[in-house]
This record gives structure tokens, C-alpha cells and sequence, in this order.
């Protein structure tokens, strides 16, 4: 059962809908670019694609500095008061900024984190703020996973976040370039969804 405020009143709802996906897109793309992934988990999961701060439709002129920490805000508050429900995020490339600041903000209903072909220099504090999120990483009971392309950031362990997520279930998709949730989205779509069935949402 979930709850949603309104001013001062408050409306109890139940949905089928147990747990829910959040997916970010990379730089210069949009909330379309997930089109398989939502042909693929739209039957048994709410899943939710945001054009972030300063693409699609969404406000832009946002300054770039503080766009990963505002983007975290917004969705983290929009789980916590629109849905309230169990959720996996998944973030592709400079995502990687956003999905950091919203390990910082230890939502108990984030179960889950995927990078998905995310550099680590892809974020202006990235560097300062990767210690403050292991430790909130390893204090939380939340999951890791990363997926890498052959082709894209797979190639370059230097840049990898499993130098540094020791712990995470680890993937690198053969033969795949960086945009790889299109390129070869069968194997990370059953990757996801491995992690997801392997995650306790509940």
C-alpha cells in the first residue's frame, strides 16, 4: 500500500506494481533512448525514464556544476513521495555524477544501483566525493552492479568503477560499444534483469 500527501491530506492507494526502475540517460541524450528496456520490464515493473536537468524537456540552463546533485534531489523526492515503492536505478555513462550524489542521499527505497558504462571522471567532484559514497555504500544493504562494453569503457580499466566498487556484481557485454542498452540490449536487458531478481526489493 502506498501513501501520497497532498497539502494536508493524505490518500492511501494499492497498486499490483511491487517494485520500479529508474533509468538516466548519458550526456546529450533523453528519456527515449530507453525505448527497450521499457519493451522489455513495462509488464511486471513500474518503470520511470527522466530527460535530467538540462536535456529534453526537462528545466534547462541549469549549471552543469550542481546539475548531478539537483538531478538526485528531484528523483530522489519523487520516490519518496509520488511512489514509495522498492527501486533499482540505472545509469548510463556521465550518469555516474548522479547516481553518486543519490548513494550520498541513502533513500531507503533505492534497493539497487546499475552503472552502466559509466566512466569515473564523469562529474566535476567526482574524485572528492567517491570515498563519501563507498562508505555510504558499504554501511547500506543496497546492491551494485556495473556493465561494461568491450567496446566503450570495458576497454579501459583506469576508468572503471570496479576499481573501486570491489564489491559489485560485475559485466562486460562482448563485442558491444558504449551505447550498448541499444546496441545490444538483449544481454543487458537480461542482465538488469538478473541483478533485479538477485536484488531483495522487499
Amino acid at each position: 500500500m502506498g501513501k501520497y500527501k497532498y497539502n494536508n491530506l493524505q490518500m492511501a492507494y494499492r497498486t499490483n506494481i511491487k517494485s520500479g526502475l529508474v533509468f538516466l540517460h548519458g550526456l546529450g541524450s533523453n528519456k527515449e533512448t530507453w525505448q527497450k528496456q521499457f519493451e522489455y520490464f513495462d509488464p511486471h515493473h513500474l518503470v520511470l525514464a527522466v530527460d535530467l536537468l538540462n536535456h529534453g524537456i526537462s528545466t534547462n540552463n541549469v549549471d552543469i556544476q550542481i546539475a548531478p546533485r539537483l538531478n538526485a534531489q528531484i528523483i530522489d523526492r519523487l520516490i519518496l513521495e509520488r511512489f514509495q515503492l522498492p527501486f533499482i536505478v540505472i545509469g548510463h555513462s556521465v550518469t555516474a555524477a548522479v547516481l553518486v550524489e543519490l548513494m550520498l542521499l541513502k533513500n531507503p527505497f533505492i534497493k539497487g544501483i546499475v552503472f552502466l558504462d559509466c566512466p569515473v571522471d564523469s562529474g566535476p567532484f567526482m574524485f572528492s566525493k567517491c570515498h563519501d559514497a563507498l562508505q555510504t555504500i558499504n554501511e547500506s544493504q543496497g546492491s551494485i552492479c556495473i556493465i561494461e562494453a568491450e567496446h566503450g569503457i570495458g576497454s579501459n580499466p583506469d576508468n572503471s568503477w570496479a576499481g573501486y566498487l570491489r564489491n559489485a556484481k560485475y559485466h562486460l557485454v562482448n563485442n558491444a560499444d558504449h551505447n550498448l542498452h541499444k546496441s545490444s540490449s538483449s544481454e543487458v536487458n537480461k542482465l538488469i534483469g538478473k541483478f533485479i531478481k538477485n536484488t531483495k526489493l522487499l
